[in-house]
């Protein structure tokens, strides 16, 4: 996270729940396979997540997913190469 925002997460803030829940899609349990180019989904937050694919390579905005397709209890878990942060406007 960027310094500004990494300091108001540790001062315990509720800014750190709105990036939590920027990374969790409710009700979806899709493969990265599925997930079409160009393809918008709604988060837990409330902003949305565009999914690109360029080369072969499945980003969710501008993270890189590196470990797509975990199955957990409660859903399905790709592994991104940096944090999600919704827009804080």
């Amino acid at each position: 996270l960027p310094s500004p925002l990494a300091d108001s997460v540790f001062e315990g803030t509720p800014v750190w729940i709105r990036i939590l829940r920027f990374h969790i899609i409710p009700g979806e349990q899709g493969l990265a396979i599925e997930i079409e180019n160009e393809q918008s989904k709604r988060t837990l937050e409330g902003s949305d997540i565009l999914f690109l694919r360029k080369q072969g390579t499945l980003f969710a905005n501008e993270a890189k997913i590196i470990e797509p397709d975990i199955e957990a209890l409660n859903g399905i878990i790709h592994v991104i190469d940096t944090v999600l942060v919704p827009p804080l406007d």
